[in-house]
């Protein structure tokens, strides 16, 4: 790897470019700066030298030539060095040639604002990660977008520092709303965009890593199903026929434990020849191997009822037709009892601890977290992340319901039992 200047004109100030040369690659660029033809032999500035015989004018003008050329050292050592950094920190998907070398050494007006680099750092991702991580990256041009334009500001990239990382999240929380989590996520977004900027030469804050610094990760207050209240549920009569479906998908959820995008895909090719099992390719996870989900007494009922199919899928508004019949089901399965959950009493304000009633706060995950929860202490945690699909235990018990961790009447049992 070789970085290095040249000359082609035979002009008296001829232009200099700068080359690189690696394997087959050699890209060239001409630069703003200028040098006597005779002044760079083997990429190298030779100076004037003073003759003996010169008077004291020459030996000024002298002088004053090799204070330029010193001048131009200081430039091109510069410009190297930028090259240079932006060649170590460049990644492989990034080609080098006359065009990467003009970003890196003469970028255009706009390259220092953050929303520069937020469409930068876009657009790499757009062909580097799925479908759905892109979107969540691309929340944050939204959030900055509304921030500039509320604060009347365009910021520049270097100046995205602790103090603007302050402002930003007081902003989300306290203005907008946003929930710590939620904070903390588009935070974390923000500082890759900051680190993605500095591996391509960009001057960034140092203290990037102190931007989520008292954001931790708090558990949400999740809401579960009971098992007596999905016995109940699935027992309720005089539905009309959406309701019934939404109610059957409900029961199923609650004992497979799959996230509704990837439960609507369930079909009956995807059972085992046994009958016992369903395969399933989780959609947050479809790099990693198919799962096993059993099929439960419960679920077997459902499949029974549609002659061995699974229940049919909304034809219209998929996600929120099956979610609105579910919420009605649930209040008339009598589910009116106050729940805690996380909510916002105004447009100022942040998210906080409110009541509701417990038919209202039921989400997409309802069916994983009361399949967690309900099953938690009572089989291996193990065997249940190999059906809910978390990779780690730390996030498995941020899914659960924290007061329901272990049957409390037959924990002293099992300590005895197990120090026998």
């Amino acid at each position: 790897m070789a970085l290095s200047f040249l000359t082609y004109s035979k002009k008296e100030q001829a232009p200099l470019w700068i080359r690189y040369r690696e394997g087959k690659i050699d890209a060239k660029l001409r630069t703003q700066l200028t040098i006597e033809t005779d002044r760079l032999v083997k990429g190298q500035i030779v100076k004037h030298r003073v003759k003996n015989s010169d008077n004291a004018k020459q030996k000024d003008v002298v002088r004053n030539k090799n204070k330029a050329l010193d001048s131009l050292q200081i430039k091109m050592n510069e410009m190297q060095m930028t090259v240079q950094t932006a060649l170590n920190n460049r990644d492989g998907s990034e080609i080098v040639n006359k065009e990467w070398i003009k970003s890196v050494i003469s970028p255009d007006k706009d390259s220092d604002l953050l929303t520069t680099h937020i469409e930068r750092f876009l657009t790499y991702k757009k062909s580097n990660v799925k479908e759905r991580s892109y979107k969540l990256y691309s929340q944050i041009r939204k959030i900055i977008n509304a921030y500039e334009e509320e604060t009347n500001r365009a910021y520049l990239i270097r100046g995205v520092d602790l103090n603007f990382s302050d402002d930003f999240r007081e902003w989300m929380q306290v203005k907008k709303g946003y929930s710590i989590n939620s904070t903390r996520i588009h935070i974390g977004v923000l500082m890759q965009v900051l680190k993605f900027a500095s591996k391509r030469g960009v001057s960034v804050s140092n203290n990037i890593d102190l931007f989520r610094e008292g954001l931790k990760k708090k558990k949400t207050l999740n809401v579960y199903l009971s098992f007596e209240e999905v016995n109940r549920i699935a027992k309720l009569e005089g539905l009309c026929n959406d309701e019934d479906v939404a109610r059957d998908w409900l029961v199923i959820s609650c004992y497979t434990a799959q996230r509704v995008s990837d439960m609507f895909k369930f079909s009956k090719e995807a059972i085992s020849k046994d009958g016992e099992w369903i395969t399933v390719q989780q959609t947050k996870n479809d790099t990693s191997a198919k799962i096993l989900v059993p099929i439960m007494p419960q679920t077997r009922e459902i499949l029974n009822k549609y002659n061995g199919e699974f229940p049919p899928v909304f034809e219209v508004n998929n996600y929120n037709t099956y979610l609105r019949n579910v919420k009605r089901v649930c209040k008339r399965a009598g589910l009116t009892q106050s729940v805690k959950t996380l909510g916002s009493k105004g447009k100022e304000t942040s998210s906080e601890v409110i009541d509701k009633q417990k038919w209202e706060v039921i989400g997409s995950h309802i069916g994983r977290r009361s399949f967690a929860t309900n099953f938690y202490g009572k089989v291996p945690t193990a065997l249940i992340m190999s059906v809910t699909g978390h990779l780690t235990e730390s996030s498995f018990l941020l899914y659960i319901d924290r007061e329901r961790l272990i049957d409390r009447g037959n924990f002293m049992k099992i300590l005895i039992k197990a120090s026998e």
